[in-house]
């Protein structure tokens, strides 16, 4: 039986690290909270989860499921799509802030990686 090769990663695994990508994820999941005016509790109540997840998510401890991703994006009323484009447009807000420009190394994003 032939394996299927690998596909090319997507364009944000390749630009950032592994840390970045969840930070954004978290910055992305906190700011939409707040701006909906919910406590971690009501998120998590919405989602179908436990706030402690919300908050080890909000806290760059948590990498969540595609399906956890989908529930969030419906919470906050956006398609998926657009609520990766969040996080990639936060990628972008971090790196610049960090002082690091793109491409990172494939060396680095291999690296971090998990």
């Amino acid at each position: 039986m032939a394996t299927r090769q690998p596909s090319a990663s997507p364009a944000i695994i390749q630009r950032c690290s592994f840390d970045v990508l969840v930070r954004a994820l978290a910055e992305v999941v906190q700011e939409q909270r707040e701006l909906l005016g919910l406590t971690q509790d009501e998120l998590a109540n919405k989602v179908g989860l436990h706030r402690t997840y919300i908050s080890q998510l909000e806290c760059c401890k948590r990498n969540p499921s595609i399906v956890t991703l989908t529930h969030l994006s419906h919470c906050f009323e956006v398609p998926l799509s657009r609520f990766l484009t969040w996080v990639e447009e936060k990628i972008e807000q971090l790196e610049a802030s960090a002082g690091h420009g793109y491409p990172v190394s494939t060396a680095e994003v291999d690296g971090h990686l998990r």
